[in-house]
């Protein structure tokens, strides 16, 4: 999975501010509603506070026609919509103090972008973050999980739905808040952006978000550490939908969910969508429980920072983080590319965690099956090798919490493998399995609280592949 830089934090923008604002916003009134924050004339239907609309654009007036036949030019005065919107963003920023319970130590510098100049500002920020061995290893990755197929170019299904759906982000490399849209006045969706990313120009003075970013080691690290920020600035974007937008507000923005939602997710593999939505969903959950757990201020939200998750296990279930913590367990894997020989190379090794490991038990099975098969992760590790043939081999040792939840693990894998009618399994007995395929072979075992997940390209690569894990 790319790891994405949080010096480009892109995001409640287009695709996912529709798509999240109104979850966020039915949050807000429900954590109101159960906190006995509202007191309203009608309970079900929020009062709206009124937001003062933008600097109007004033022209020069026009000259009055003389007698004579010829056209006078119209002089035409040329202000930028950061001037436009300035009263607009101001007030923003006064009430995301308020709401946030943080005030700026310097002043954050805004730009709106068109969407040319977006598209043109995307090729250089993802060249810069992209180098070619990272997409290839990354493409590898989530062919062999599933994620995407053989024919899906994920260099541009990626590179398109950014562009398609980015409306705002805030970069902790330059310090600079980006709003992306073609209208002179903001909207609704883009004051919700405003906020969200605003909250993010905060974080980073407050809390040094390229040090956070430096200090996840792995993928699922870095999800958890995605989801926290995210999460912070979703409740607070939350917060100020709650207080500050009208009805019609809320249906234009539900609307334009759905439109989005159509339009921009029709062509993107399920899979990039979950991971996509994760830091916003999960994380808002995650974000809700600190917040409740600290009688609705912003204490234990702001002590995560200190002390992040430390993964994908603790975002989805908090407890994991809050009365019971979890730490992973490192899991070693033997140097694969020595074991193996030949032109076999590692591109990628690192950790999937319990998100992106029960995604991919969703290949084959239930949300609900592979959620529960996923539940007492403990920990894993991974290596990625490819050969000169551009043949794949994924091999994958994981830590469960108790024998039952490998037990468990094992019986999902095993149904995973055979939800697909090319493979025929040759081997079946006490915690261990192989499957043969057209493609691939598979071989999982489960000793103990241990497992083993192989997939191989054929019989001769899988047998000394598990040759260096005795016991399994």
């Amino acid at each position: 999975m790319k790891r994405t830089d949080l010096r480009v934090l892109a995001i409640l923008g287009g695709l996912a501010t529709c798509l999240f604002a109104v979850i966020a916003v039915l949050f807000a009134y429900d954590t109101a509603e159960r906190r006995g924050w509202l007191v309203l004339a009608a309970p079900a239907v929020p009062t709206p506070i009124s937001i003062p609309s933008a600097t109007p654009l004033r022209l020069p007036p026009t000259p009055r026609p003389t007698s004579t036949l010829a056209p006078l030019a119209t002089n035409t005065l040329v202000i930028p919509r950061e001037t436009i919107n300035e009263r607009l963003l101001q007030e923003i920023e006064q009430k995301m103090m308020v709401l946030r319970n943080l005030s700026p130590r310097q002043a954050v510098s805004k730009r709106f972008l068109t969407p040319d100049q977006l598209r043109e500002q995307l090729k250089v920020w993802y060249a810069k973050e992209n180098p070619a061995a990272k997409v290839y290893a990354e493409r590898q990755l989530y062919l062999a999980l599933g994620f995407v197929k053989e024919t899906d170019d994920l260099d541009q299904i990626l590179t398109d739905l950014t562009v398609r759906s980015l409306a705002g982000l805030y970069s902790a490399e330059d310090k600079q808040l980006y709003i992306f849209s073609d209208r002179w006045n903001m909207t609704a969706a883009e004051e919700m952006t405003f906020a969200h990313e605003f909250t993010h120009a905060m974080q980073d003075q407050y809390y040094n978000l390229k040090s956070l970013d430096e200090r996840a080691k792995t993928k699922d690290a870095h999800l958890a550490t995605l989801a926290l920020i995210e999460g912070d600035a979703s409740l607070a974007m939350a917060l100020y939908a709650f207080g500050n937008l009208s009805q019609a507000d809320v249906d234009e923005i539900a609307y334009r969910a759905a439109q989005l939602r159509q339009d921009n997710l029709v062509d993107v593999p399920k899979a990039l969508t979950q991971i996509t939505l994760f830091p916003y969903e999960d994380g808002l959950r995650f974000v809700q429980a600190l917040y409740l757990k600290s009688g609705g201020n912003w204490d234990a939200v702001n002590a995560a920072f200190g002390v992040p998750p430390l993964s994908t296990e603790q975002i989805m279930h908090i407890e994991k983080y809050l009365s019971q913590p979890d730490v992973p367990v490192p899991v070693a894997l033997p140097a694969m590319a020595d074991v193996m020989g030949g032109s076999w190379r590692e591109i990628d090794r690192g950790v999937l965690g319990e998100f992106l490991l029960g995604l991919h038990l969703e290949q084959g099975l239930s949300q609900a099956e592979a959620r529960k098969a996923a539940a007492g992760w403990g920990g894993d590790s991974y290596s990625l090798l490819v050969d000169d043939k551009g043949r794949r081999l994924l091999v994958m040792r994981l830590v469960w919490d108790t024998t039952n939840d490998a037990q468990k693990f094992f019986r999902a894998y095993s149904n995973l493998i055979a939800s697909d009618p090319a493979a025929q399994k040759l081997i079946d007995e006490s915690g261990r399995a192989y499957w043969q395929s057209p493609d691939k072979e598979t071989y999982v075992s489960q000793h103990g609280q241990d497992a083993l997940v192989i997939l191989a390209p054929d019989r001769t690569t899988l047998d000394r592949a598990v040759y260096w894990f005795p016991g399994y």
